[in-house]
């Protein structure tokens, strides 16, 4: 009878073990595929937040292009009068410069280079997420693909002796990089079909890839630091339709390789009085001559390269940005998904354009007709590059 007892007990603690055991893993189960679920959830909504983000950055370059058509009269009044004597020269330049270039002093060159942040609420957007986006312009970087001629295998004469003059602090000395670009397209002898290609250069391996916008300093009494790490695609492009270059879009890296003072992320903020009066003073006229207009530039950039004269031949002579990259970083709970976008601006094909000798057969669809006409650009932006990083 002991005997047995003490069996039961021994039976009776091995049943209480392996429940307890299967209860802890049934716990344990539902926790794990309780958090995997949310989590992919949370990337499945930070996806579509940061595509969305590339969105958003499309719709404000085209805001310029329809906030133009609604201003045209009062454009038009303005040239009026100037034409009649009644403006000062200052006021003439202005009424000249398009109400687009405006909207872009405006709205986008503060940010350029720069992160914009998006706040999205739970109780009016159904959850909680942060999107911050970032536009780069192409036109303010290398054309490596127009830079380098491949029939005669060697940098064109504008920008030979500018890239033997660049260098990076503590990591590439004056003309190496120049050096090692002209054997890589040489032996190449075809254009480059993405910048990740130079990689394959042990002298960019130091280098990133994809750009970083400068961040703001964690601490609020401290003041925020510019970049110290270059990029590849912020350096070089192979989207533009030149080998030009525009002074007033250049990128962070050719900042930094120009000895231009380098982008903030505290700039739109602390820099507005600085970007209202480049905007008071700006003239188209200033893209014929950039080295003489250099006091307009001098607000932004600061400091002038020694070099700066002898880079005429390579500035572009009209202001007239087409080509953008999007850095779109959307975050929710934990998870952050990073695309960048390569964007160009494109002629839009119009739905509504009609043959001349088509009626419209009712006045509904007249209504239509007018009212797209009326909010639709003429313009439109292409992606031509996605990378998910």
């Amino acid at each position: 009878m002991k005997q047995s007892k003490a069996f039961i007990i021994v039976f009776a603690l091995m049943i209480v073990s392996l429940m307890v055991y299967l209860t802890q893993q049934l716990v344990n189960g539902v926790f794990v595929t309780g958090n995997f679920v949310s989590i992919v959830v949370q990337r499945e909504q930070a996806k579509m937040i940061a595509l969305s983000g590339v969105q958003i950055a499309i719709n404000q370059l085209l805001s310029l292009e329809i906030e133009e058509k609604d201003k045209d009269k009062k454009k038009e009044g303005m040239d009026a009068h100037v034409a009649a004597g009644e403006e000062s020269k200052q006021q003439e330049a202005q009424a000249r410069l398009k109400v687009h270039d405006k909207k872009f002093l405006d709205q986008i060159l503060p940010f350029l280079n720069r992160w914009r942040t998006f706040s999205f609420d739970e109780k009016q957007d159904g959850f909680a997420a942060e999107l911050r986006i970032c536009l780069t312009c192409e036109e303010g970087k290398i054309n490596l693909n127009e830079a380098f001629d491949f029939k005669k295998l060697e940098f064109k004469k504008e920008y030979a002796a500018l890239l033997k003059s660049l260098e990076i602090k503590d990591k590439l000395a004056a003309g190496e990089l120049a050096a090692k670009l002209q054997d890589f397209l040489a032996k190449r002898q075809r254009k480059l079909e993405d910048i990740s290609e130079l990689m394959q250069l042990p002298v960019c391996k130091n280098l990133d890839i994809f750009y970083k916008p400068p961040e703001k300093s964690a601490q609020k009494k401290e003041e925020a630091q510019p970049n110290i790490n270059l990029a590849l695609s912020d350096i070089f492009t192979l989207w533009t339709e030149s080998y030009e270059i525009n002074p007033l879009l250049f990128s962070d890296g050719l900042c930094a390789m120009f000895t231009f003072r380098r982008p903030l992320a505290t700039d739109p903020e602390l820099l507005k009085k600085k970007f209202k009066e480049f905007k008071s003073q700006f003239k188209l006229e200033i893209a014929r001559d950039w080295d003489a207009h250099w006091e307009t530039l001098k607000i932004l950039y600061e400091q002038k390269p020694v070099f700066f004269k002898e880079m005429q031949g390579i500035f572009s002579k009209e202001f007239g940005p087409r080509t953008y990259s999007v850095i779109s970083y959307a975050t929710v709970g934990k998870v952050t998904q990073r695309v960048i976008a390569l964007v160009k601006k494109i002629n839009r094909p119009h739905a509504y354009d009609k043959q001349k000798d088509e009626k419209v057969p009712t006045q509904q669809a007249a209504s239509e007709e007018n009212e797209a006409k009326s909010i639709r650009s003429k313009y439109d932006y292409k992606i031509l590059r996605l990378y998910w990083l």
